[in-house]
């Protein structure tokens, strides 16, 4: 079963209030030792991106991302309702235009929420 801490935080993603989903999403990774932590910090580490973005950091950013992508790329498709996959992918078009950006494209305005996180029914089960 998904943990509450984990679906207010993608709530939060969702919203676009990337610090308080870090924040949220921390507390979850903390409270468990399972290998499921790994995502749990990978999705931290996403709302961290879209947070740099909004303040414009972009090397911290991309930086950000590299971690993110290390604790992402190991799971399925689909974990727990979350769809990894989907995650992977936008933070990928993130990195493509920060790359751009760091190397001297103007920053167009960035679509907004950044990043978009559905989760299906099958987040009430166990994995």
């Amino acid at each position: 079963m998904l943990p509450p801490e984990v679906k207010t935080g993608i709530a939060l993603i969702n919203q676009g209030a990337y610090f308080e989903a870090h924040e949220v999403l921390e507390e979850a990774w903390r409270a468990t030792s399972a290998p499921i932590r790994d995502l749990y910090q990978g999705l931290l580490q996403a709302a961290v991106v879209a947070y740099h973005i909004q303040r414009q950091n972009w090397r911290g950013a991309f930086k950000v991302y590299l971690r993110a992508m290390r604790h992402l790329e190991p799971w399925p498709p689909t974990v727990q309702g979350i769809p990894v996959e989907q995650v992977r992918d936008q933070l990928r078009a993130l990195s493509r235009r920060l790359q751009g950006i760091l190397q001297g494209e103007a920053p167009d305005p960035w679509p907004q929420p950044l990043l978009h996180i559905p989760l299906s029914d099958a987040s009430e089960t166990s994995p």
